[in-house]
């Protein structure tokens, strides 16, 4: 696994300011995961990590998130992205 995609360790997760930050790079997605003991987590990738579920809501809020579409059902979705 890529080290940019393993999250951070003891529960610590981002901050919504550094979280919405580093949602600018092109790169970057907000996706909701399994985690190694069967929880649902919000993380951001690449370079960054595990984000609270509410801030997770919070950004995903915004006007320039848009999802990717990309769960099994349609209008669900596990993976969002910044507009450009």
């Amino acid at each position: 696994m890529s080290k940019s995609l393993v999250p951070r360790k003891n529960g610590v997760y981002l901050r919504l300011q550094r979280a919405t930050d580093l949602m600018h790079h092109a790169d970057a997605r907000l996706l909701k995961m399994h985690t190694v003991s069967g929880a649902m987590e919000w993380f951001i990738i690449p370079h960054g990590g595990r984000v609270k579920p509410e801030d997770a809501a919070k950004i995903l809020a915004r006007p320039d998130i848009c999802a990717m579409e990309d769960c099994l059902f349609p209008g669900l979705s596990q993976t969002s992205r910044m507009v450009r």
